[in-house]
């Protein structure tokens, strides 16, 4: 009788072991999954760091270029460029003057922060003709953006008021809330069309560069993935560059 009841434990025991096992052995598999996964992504975000930091190089080397005296120009010429691009006396005379009259002309209020615009304006080398379209562009659009911008912070804050304040009104909310809406609604409509502007404006290439350095400098929100980088840049190869042959916005 000692001998079944010893047998009956043992098998017990047996299987109690064998779960155990089973239940490592997944357990590890699981981390071994999980931690693959986690790798993966780090590796993704390692490769679209570096496909980041290639793109601003290549910028960069661009910009050198643009800077760079040609050969075939005159020594005035030359002092006229290096004197534009000084740094000397930049605290007396002021930050704005680090972009000349003609490049401050191209602002659009309340499309992102001016000097990030005038940066990004730098590196496309823009054609007399482009800087004419933007002007236009700039005058259609006049203060409405940042007319918009105040309104929606304004009408934000009055719905934030409305609901933690001590004089809660249901009507007062919803009357708000169809306010920020509103004004939300105008304002992303108005700034596509400005951003579908510089479309027609720019050159394929152009806009690609654009596109690029509005979402890493003025427009976190149009930041581009690796994916669209790559699927831009096999639209760019499909459909020949335009001429700059646009004109002026209505």
């Amino acid at each position: 009788m000692r001998n079944i009841v010893d047998n009956i434990y043992l098998s017990v025991f047996k299987k109690i072991i064998h779960s155990a096992f089973v239940w490592l052995a997944g357990t590890a598999l699981i981390l071994t999954i999980i931690a693959d996964a986690q790798g993966q992504r780090v590796i993704r975000q390692i490769k679209q760091q570096e496909r980041r930091q290639q793109m601003l190089k290549k910028i960069e080397e661009r910009q050198r270029e643009n800077l760079s005296p040609a050969e075939n120009t005159s020594s005035t010429s030359n002092r006229n460029r290096a004197a534009r691009h000084s740094l000397d006396g930049i605290s007396q005379r002021g930050i704005v003057t680090l972009f000349s009259k003609e490049e401050r002309e191209l602002i659009i209020p309340g499309f992102g922060r001016a000097p990030a615009l005038l940066v990004i304006f730098r590196q496309l080398d823009l054609t007399d003709e482009q800087k004419l379209n933007i002007k236009a562009l700039r005058e259609k659009v006049g203060t409405q953006l940042v007319d918009l911008r105040v309104k929606t912070t304004r009408s934000e804050q009055q719905l934030e008021e409305t609901i933690y304040g001590e004089n809660f009104d249901t009507k007062k909310v919803e009357e708000f809330s169809s306010q920020v809406a509103s004004t939300q609604g105008e304002l992303t409509k108005l700034q596509a069309e400005v951003e579908s502007q510089f479309r027609q404006i720019l050159t394929s290439d152009q806009f690609l560069v654009f596109r690029f350095l509005v979402g890493e400098m003025l427009l976190p929100q149009r930041r581009m993935t690796p994916a669209q980088m790559r699927q831009q840049q096999q639209n760019q190869r499909r459909i020949p560059s335009p001429q700059n042959q646009q004109t002026p916005p209505q």
